[in-house]
């Protein structure tokens, strides 16, 4: 039989610059260099051509989603929002119901950032110049061939495919302009240097854990003898299908005598287990109820005869159905392997009968600690930078610690402080980490010299993007902002009503 512990199942247009402010202003950044930050930004700049589009299919003329700061959210073909719609549905071959949504949910956003922004762009007298827009356009490369302009490309569109164009990027450029200036990003050097020096110096670590096994042989064989039906075990064997009807299919031809087992798994199924012609091998109750979600559906499994069928239920995989290939057995006590997994079981269900073995024999390791001749697990950890709030500029335990037993024991402040305040070599005291108990010894700290000199490259990027999500959210939470978007799109857009 295959090993129960390797089979746990987890399924699981120009002009001149004019007085007021304008967006195209002169910078000493390119103009090209401007809109590349800006498609970073918070709105989309599609350029949408006038055509009967979706929104003509699911909607009335005008629909009003919702308001900002007293400004309707308003659906309209031809306007921003209606552009929007258009744009991102042609980027889909058919439409079903939940792309629908999100065609409709991110045209709103856009349009309520949008929306945002313009306020804000209008507040402070930004306004787009023909000049502005004609470059923009001229820079977006839209009517380019091989990177230059192609005036046949142009003479290619309507007039009015060219106006519908102009009139999108001339609309959008005042809010382009305030979105820039909010999350443009100029760190000094000398905080570029001190945060690549805080990333590029790590330190290494060594820990052993306690944690499952310590518990008493007898105490399991006595939770076992108690609770066995979580540690019975069945052979048995998956086809998975994308649909309940395929499962269904698969099984009727099975059951028929046109397919064997075998052939259907290694053929038609879609789970990793196809490779093997759908073995799974001994799989534990507990486990196949996690896999199935229910205690029944297991049952239904245990039940079968075997050879027989059970079946199909929705799994990870997709729909899954069962042969089994041996009958169910209860569990040996006697089994040192049956015995790990009942450990691992109760420190899972119940980690307070665990956790005290766990500590004392951390207690025990850590008075007389040995990180070279023990015959326990050491677990290496490669050099990681102190990163107490897992900050993206730098490397975290996340990376560096396999077991991650460290990476969880370093969630507690002072635990995280002390394995970078504390001297190398120095072993310390025995940490919680979940339902085990971790010593940890401090090793080596270094500098990368590779990251020391990337992070400055990347480091005013990287804060534009949170800067970005930060005016984002803010947008989107502001008290001003009257959202009715899920109640319109299905009564006014998609007719399934709603309460209006």
């Amino acid at each position: 039989m295959a090993d129960t512990e390797e089979k746990n199942l987890d399924f699981k247009k120009g002009g001149k610059h004019t007085e007021e402010k304008v967006a195209a202003k002169k910078s000493k950044k390119s103009f090209a260099w401007w809109a590349g930050v800006v498609v970073l930004i918070l709105i989309s700049i599609t350029f949408v051509l006038p055509a009967t589009g979706i929104g003509a299919l699911f909607a009335e003329d005008s629909i009003v989603f919702g308001k900002y700061n007293g400004e309707k959210i308003e659906y309209k073909p031809g306007n921003y929002f209606g552009n929007q719609v258009n744009s991102l549905a042609s980027q889909y071959d058919s439409l079903d119901m939940s792309s629908l949504y999100s065609v409709w949910y991110q045209a709103y956003q856009s349009t309520v950032l949008q929306t945002a922004l313009n306020q804000a762009a209008n507040k402070a007298g930004i306004k787009a110049t023909d000049y502005a827009t004609n470059q923009y356009i001229l820079d977006s490369g839209i009517y380019n061939t091989d990177g230059a302009f192609d005036k046949a490309k142009y003479d290619g569109y309507t007039q009015a495919q060219r106006e519908s164009i102009y009139n999108n990027v001339y609309s959008s450029i005042p809010g382009m302009t305030v979105a820039n200036d909010y999350s443009t990003v100029r760190s000094s050097d000398k905080e570029k240097d001190f945060v690549s020096t805080m990333a590029a110096t790590g330190r290494t670590f060594e820990y052993v854990a306690f944690g499952s096994e310590t518990y008493p042989d007898s105490d399991a064989v006595n939770y076992l003898n108690s609770n066995p039906q979580p540690f019975a075990k069945v052979g048995v064997s998956i086809i998975s299908a994308e649909t309940e009807d395929a499962a269904k299919v698969l099984m009727d031809e099975i059951k028929a005598g046109t397919k064997t087992f075998d052939d259907a798994a290694a053929n038609d199924s879609i789970d990793a287990f196809k490779s093997a012609s759908g073995k799974v091998g001994e799989v534990y109750f507990y486990n196949l109820q996690n896999t199935l979600g229910s205690q029944d559906n297991a049952n239904a499994v245990f039940s079968t005869a075997v050879g027989e069928l059970a079946g199909p239920y929705y799994t990870s995989y997709g729909y899954s159905f069962f042969k089994v290939d041996s009958a169910p057995v209860m569990a040996d006590a006697s089994d040192a392997t049956t015995l790990s997994v009942v450990k691992s079981y109760i420190a899972n269900e119940n980690p307070d009968l665990v956790t005290p073995y766990a500590e004392a024999a951390a207690n025990e390791f850590y008075a007389n600690p040995d990180f070279i001749y023990t015959d326990l697990s050491v677990y290496e950890v490669a050099s990681t930078p102190a990163n107490p709030q897992t900050s993206s500029f730098m490397g975290s335990f996340a990376y560096t610690d396999a077991a991650g037993l460290l990476a969880t024991a370093s969630s507690d402040a002072a635990y995280m402080n002390s394995l970078f305040k504390g001297e190398t070599g120095t072993v310390l005291a025995p940490q919680k980490a979940g339902s085990n108990y971790i010593v940890t010894k401090i090793g080596d700290e270094s500098v990368s010299s590779s990251i020391k000199s990337s992070v400055p490259t990347f480091y005013d990027y990287i804060g534009t993007l949170a800067i970005q999500q930060d005016l984002q959210s803010a947008i989107l939470n502001n008290s001003t902002f009257e959202d009715d978007f899920v109640n319109t799109l299905f009564s006014k857009v998609l007719n399934l009503g709603g309460n209006n």
